[in-house]
């Protein structure tokens, strides 16, 4: 860790989209123009928002820890924040950002191939820079498998929710749902990795069959 690094760790963190901001700036600046870049699926005649505020609002909401649609549109009907966001994205403000139902039907539409491209992007451009060359081993870049739960809940959102059953055969039997995927990951050194790709874990239809015999 280098001195600026260093000096950041200790800075008080005021405003963490801020910090955020600039270390996407640092390292990616393309990000807004490659979103820009974007096929959208949507009718043009229909258009609100373009997709680099389709893409920047959902990029603002995952930063922010923010877990659900319905979550990020309240959070978001602010005023203060809605003018932030339009100005971090270099976009015209409007009156509002999308809702989440709109968000929803856009993500539904979108090829995932186009938001892989960016990823691998990304990706590249870190390992083009040698301010993570430290992190390679016998001058190898180093990659992580990793499986991740996304999101847990009482509602199966899409096909690739996996399911758990508490208390099978009680009176107080009860399901719920997970969304898992497995994740590459390249690691840059000091904790920090960059997923380069990722895919849905599904059960298998023997596990399907067996559980549907209990």
């Amino acid at each position: 860790m280098n001195r600026e690094q260093e000096r950041a760790k200790r800075r008080p963190e005021k405003n963490p989209v801020v910090e955020y901001n600039k270390i996407q700036n640092k390292y990616y600046p393309e990000l807004f123009a490659k979103f820009a870049e974007v096929n959208d699926p949507r009718n043009q005649s229909y258009i609100e928002y373009p997709v680099r505020v389709m893409l920047g609002t959902m990029y603002y909401k995952c930063i922010s820890g923010i877990s659900s649609m319905q979550e990020m549109t309240l959070k978001f009907n602010d005023d203060a924040v809605v003018e932030n966001l339009y100005s971090f994205m270099s976009e015209e403000k409007k009156e509002y950002l999308p809702h989440g139902v709109i968000e929803n039907e856009f993500l539904a539409r979108l090829n995932p191939e186009e938001l892989e491209k960016i990823q691998k992007d990304i990706a590249y451009s870190m390992i083009r820079r040698k301010t993570f060359d430290d992190a390679r081993v016998l001058k190898r870049w180093q990659i992580i498998i990793d499986a991740t739960e996304l999101d847990e809940g009482y509602q199966k959102k899409n096909e690739y929710y996996l399911s758990r059953c508490y208390n099978r055969g009680e009176a107080d039997e009860f399901t719920k749902y997970h969304r898992s995927v497995l994740e590459a990951k390249l690691y840059l050194g000091n904790n920090l990795v960059c997923s380069i790709a990722s895919e849905a874990i599904q059960n298998s239809e023997e596990y399907i069959n067996q559980s549907e015999k209990k």
